[in-house]
């Protein structure tokens, strides 16, 4: 399936879209230049259901999460600004893993042009009150828990073990995009790379193949299989 390969490619081994546009006129294959961005937009719109239950198995109670955030540049439009097309701007990404349940989650929020403040980590925790956050000293962590008085903290103290480098570790797939993709395009792109990204990084700890994983669900998907927990990548026996 065409439309998984180009999650594969993009996601998993970092290639920018407009190089496999380039593949293709070497191939002659034509095609136009914002389909692969169509599909992995379809993709996207079609693989949320099981985002929900990766996030709600991310948050289960008492668990322990680590988090990290990393910087990526974003194109965005602003009112009035004059231009066709907006500016870059430096925006921020979450990355969260539950090693307990397996999950490496990516999330992106830009509402209220705040992404790396309390509000985008406050909103997404929601009511994850009874557990542990690891993370390092950012302000936004002390914050975060000052109004959880069940929650305990475990800051980075400088003492680099290995607990306090599972998010740094997580998120590295991400810088190494930023570093070949170089920026997106538009809010809605960062959204669609944080859900493949938590997607390729999951099946990565369940050991599941994800270009054959996101061939397989999506298949399911669009044969209206809406069994979600059966369509996780935790939830997939490939043969």
């Amino acid at each position: 399936m065409r439309r998984s390969r180009i999650m594969w490619i993009h996601i998993q081994l970092h290639i920018p879209i407009y190089r496999e546009g380039i593949r293709h006129e070497i191939d002659k294959f034509k095609i136009s230049k914002n389909t692969d961005r169509n599909w992995l937009k379809a993709e996207y719109k079609l693989f949320l259901p099981i985002l929900d239950v990766i996030k709600k198995k991310l948050l289960r109670i008492k668990s322990i999460l680590h988090i990290d955030e990393t910087w990526t540049a974003v194109r965005i439009k602003l009112k009035g600004d004059g231009t066709k097309l907006g500016h870059y701007f430096k925006k921020y990404i979450w990355c969260l893993v539950n090693k307990a349940e397996g999950i490496t989650y990516f999330f992106y929020d830009n509402d209220k042009n705040d992404s790396r403040g309390l509000r985008p980590i406050e909103n997404f925790l929601g009511a994850f009150e009874t557990g542990t956050i690891q993370s390092d000293a950012y302000v936004v962590y002390e914050l975060l828990t000052k109004g959880w008085k069940d929650l305990i903290r475990y800051r980075d103290d400088g003492n680099y073990d290995i607990d306090n480098l599972v998010a740094e570790r997580a998120i590295r797939p991400f810088t190494v995009h930023r570093k070949n993709a170089q920026s997106f395009g538009s809010d809605e792109g960062v959204q669609v790379a944080c859900l493949f990204f938590t997607l390729c990084e999951t099946c990565k700890n369940f050991g599941v193949n994800f270009k054959e994983y996101v061939a397989y669900a999506a298949k399911e998907l669009i044969s209206g299989n809406t069994d979600y927990e059966s369509l996780a990548p935790w939830a997939i026996k490939l043969v």
